[in-house]
This record gives structure tokens, sequence and C-alpha cells, in this order.
């Protein structure tokens, strides 16, 4: 993994009841594990509304990006930890319909605020849409690339892929390598995602496969 001080930051906005009030289930215990272990800094924050999502999506936008020592405040990375439907995510956690947050609405909110960012949704079928749909939010909001899942995914796979998918990201940095391009994304981040990008037969293939999980760069100049 890239040294300590060219780690890219996360910035994760999850639902605070996955699985009803007294439910513990959260992202954080991975985020933290990587703080630990690799030193990745992170800012974990709960929504369970509209407002609240919108309130921290602000806060996120308005984040220069980069690495390095002097740019340790910085989060290139959002996370978006919820349940989710083709095209949204729900922010109550309850999986109702009126609680659905578009992935559209997203696009207009951080329309122009996103380059050299990439954006993570940890999320059910989120990015079930058509490749135009894709294409349409990246250009809006300028990031670098999408990420997530077409399909139903079990907790603890995804969770496994979310965790391998920021050890890429991590790995991918260099002391040249500053921001997070679509270039970045597509040529190294998304390889080191396959089997044939190892020595030993990993199943990075098959988990992908499964969980629907694909990454989409933006083809556009931002």
């Amino acid at each position: 993994m890239a040294g300590a001080n060219d780690l890219r930051g996360v910035f994760c906005i999850e639902t605070a009841f996955w699985f009803g009030p007294t439910d513990n289930t959260s992202m954080r215990p991975m985020l933290q594990w990587l703080h630990d272990v690799y030193d990745m800094p992170f800012l974990h924050r709960d929504a369970v509304s509209r407002e609240e999502l919108f309130r921290y999506l602000d806060v996120w936008g308005n984040m220069k990006t980069g690495t390095g020592q002097k740019d340790r405040h910085q989060y290139p990375i959002l996370i978006l930890a919820f349940h989710g439907d083709a095209n949204g995510i729900h922010v109550s956690g309850d999986g109702e319909d009126e609680d659905l947050v578009r992935l559209d609405e997203i696009a207009d909110f951080l329309e122009g605020r996103c380059a050299n960012k990439i954006i993570h949704f940890a999320s059910c079928s989120t990015i079930s849409v058509s490749n135009m749909e894709i294409g349409e939010f990246l250009e809006k909001t300028n990031a670098s690339a999408v990420s997530g899942y077409a399909k139903e995914v079990d907790w603890t796979w995804s969770m496994a892929m979310d965790l391998l998918y920021l050890q890429a990201i991590q790995d991918a940095t260099d002391k040249n390598a500053k921001y997070l391009t679509p270039r970045l994304m597509k040529e190294q981040v998304s390889d080191m995602l396959k089997d044939e990008a190892w020595e030993d037969p990993y199943p990075y293939d098959a988990l992908r496969a499964g969980l629907g999980f694909d990454i989409r760069e933006r083809t556009k100049p931002a």
C-alpha cells in the first residue's frame, strides 16, 4: 500500500439504522481498521434524513483534493452507505419509496464539484442503470469515477469488496499520482481488481460478477 503521506482520505456518509434502531451494523469498523493499519484518514457521518445527507454532501463537495502531508485533511473518496434500489439510495434506512434519493438529485446537487474525486455507492442495486445515465452523472459532477453494486448484495461480501477496492485505490497512489484522475481509475484501480493482475489466482472476477460491482470512469474532460 502507498506510504502514509500519500493515502487518500475517505468521507463516508452512512445510515444509522441498517436493520432497525438497535442495530450496530456500520462501515466504521472497516474504515477504522484501514486507519489503524495503514493510517488512511477518514471521516464518518450518520445521516437518516434528506436534510442530513445533503448537508454532508455539501461539506464534501466543497473539499479540495490531493495527497501528501500538506493535504492530510482532504477526502477525495466519498462512500454513500445506505440501503439502495436501482437509481437511488434510501436515506431513512427503511427502504420506503418516499425516502429514495435518486442519482440525478445527487448529481444536480454536486454539479461541477467533484473533479479528481470518486463516488462509491455501498448499497444494493444503485448503479443498476444504463450506461447513458451513469455517463450523465459523471459529466454533471465532473467526478473521475462512480462505483457500486448493480445487484442485491450480502453485507459481508460487499464489505469485503469495499475493503479490497479502497486498498486498490491506495495501492495505485504514488508521489506522481496526486489526483484521482479517470485515467488512474481505469488503468490501475480497475485492473488491480481482476484475476489477471495477479500471479496467484485471486477470485476478483467471481466476486465482482457475483456482486455486480463496477467502476465507471469519466471519459470527457472536466
